[in-house]
């Protein structure tokens, strides 16, 4: 489980962040998200590069992050073969 910020919100911090509404990629962004829902709470970009990242920070820099993707499938024929 994912450490926590004093406010109970995560902080994501990524090098590129592609927002799927505009579809395109954003630099230097950080995420805050909302626990209970899951959801992203608020959006900005550093206008400055960080240093050490505090407590309750996810540090994905130099990963990208694609959020709204969600493994929806089914098995429609599901049987061991044997």
């Amino acid at each position: 489980m994912a450490p926590e910020s004093p406010s109970g919100h995560f902080i994501v911090h990524t090098s590129l962040l592609f927002n799927p509404k505009t579809k395109s990629f954003v630099k230097d962004v950080s995420l805050t998200i909302d626990p209970v829902s899951g959801t992203i709470a608020n959006v900005s970009q550093r206008t400055s590069p960080l240093g050490l990242i505090a407590d309750g920070s996810i540090d994905l820099r130099g990963k990208v992050v694609m959020p709204g993707f969600v493994d929806a499938h089914t098995h429609i024929f599901l049987h061991s073969y044997g």
